[in-house]
């Protein structure tokens, strides 16, 4: 099987769900080709060493990249080499297309040349649009009417539509008015090769909280600092990873904030190495999320780690089911759970083994047997 997949822009230092699908179908024989822009997403830019993409060939761990020249218009990438697509796309040999975010001017640009190719071939998307996030400007408005209306004319040739939550389920399913058989869930997951329970914890007798991820306004740190501060227990300290190379402003007011308010917080660098997080989430004892939603969610529980999770959207309950986790919407809720986890500290009651053996089922080797069943079940079709 081959696989074609659809990106605005595509970075190989920060994974995301399509880096891991690849990696696991590869294990089966199964190729993927990435085709994107030349662009960078900008807000990664803070974490990426190469900055220089450039038009051409490259590669990802043995898939194959194909980067195509564009212009960027406001946020948006408008791929130049529309003939190269179109060869590529018609001349492929591919088995199934699969794109990433249906808002993106990529996006409808390949359902126009699938067409005008005339090849019968699946297609599918993953979008993972965050309702809380919503393009208010005139010119944006605009745009999304237009897109809505080029991916209706184009809806009956697509096979599924991927959402990884519920919000982003009933917000898709309602902006592209698609029947309950066009649209499904399926989760983010995590590498359970390097994200699993390693039986080093701490030997503190203190609780040990931590945050991994990119340290910017929206992961709301503010609230833990303030709530730690509340709770004013000496035994309970706070490991935060997500600073710059060179720490942001934002980044340093945090930091002052912590000093201010007599918290225990420890800033490091943002962990960028998989291996070097996984032994870090297998030394703290919780793992606290005040603000949105992130995938190290998933990784901190493989590792065997509960988390307190921020509700920022519905349908989380499947983050901390079966005792892997508290979800909490007020602080007050947030005060609790991280009392109830020192006293399980207390009492020996985190089980770890349990915690990782639960969150297996969130594994990518796991979700790409989904993935491959979906589509050797419509290629037979």
């Amino acid at each position: 099987m081959k696989i074609l997949k659809i990106w605005d822009t595509f970075q190989t230092e920060l994974k995301y769900h399509d880096h891991y699908l690849a990696d696991e179908m590869k294990k089966s024989g199964i190729e993927t080709v990435f085709l994107s822009s030349d662009k960078i997403n900008k807000e990664f830019y803070p974490f990426l060493k190469n900055k220089d993409i450039k038009a051409g060939e490259d590669n990802y761990n043995g898939s194959k990249i194909i980067r195509l020249k564009s212009f960027e218009f406001m946020g948006k990438q408008f791929i130049l080499e529309i003939k190269k697509m179109y060869k590529e796309i018609k001349n492929g040999d591919y088995d199934v297309i699969h794109i990433f975010g249906i808002s993106n001017p990529i996006s409808i640009l390949c359902l126009l040349l699938v067409k005008f190719s005339g090849k019968r071939i699946p297609i599918y998307f993953n979008d993972h649009s965050n309702p809380d996030l919503k393009n208010q400007s005139i010119i944006g408005k605009i745009y999304y009417k237009f897109n809505i209306y080029m991916f209706n004319l184009f809806k009956k040739k697509i096979f599924k539509v991927f959402t990884p939550n519920l919000a982003s389920y009933n917000l898709i399913k309602s902006r592209y008015n698609l029947s309950d058989d066009k649209i499904d869930i399926i989760p983010l997951g995590y590498d359970s090769s390097v994200f699993y329970y390693s039986g080093k914890k701490n030997i503190e007798k203190k609780l040990v909280l931590g945050f991994a991820g990119k340290l910017l306004s929206n992961k709301r740190i503010e609230l833990l600092i303030e709530v730690l501060s509340e709770i004013d227990d000496i035994d309970i300290v706070c490991e935060v990873v997500g600073l710059y190379d060179e720490p942001s402003e934002y980044q340093k007011s945090l930091i002052n904030y912590a000093k201010e308010k007599n918290v225990s917080m420890n800033f490091k660098p943002l962990i960028k190495d998989p291996v070097k997080l996984a032994e870090y989430y297998n030394y703290i004892d919780v793992a606290v999320f005040p603000g949105s939603i992130s995938i190290t969610t998933l990784e901190a529980t493989g590792c065997g780690t509960p988390i307190i999770l921020f509700e920022s959207i519905e349908g989380l309950e499947d983050r901390v089911e079966n005792d892997r986790g508290i979800l909490f919407k007020e602080k007050r809720e947030l005060m609790d759970a991280i009392k109830f986890y020192k006293n399980k500290k207390q009492k020996k009651l985190i089980d770890s083994k349990v915690i990782e053996q639960n969150s297996h089922k969130f594994s990518w080797k796991e979700l790409s047997k989904i993935y491959l069943d979906l589509y050797k079940k419509e290629m037979k079709n």
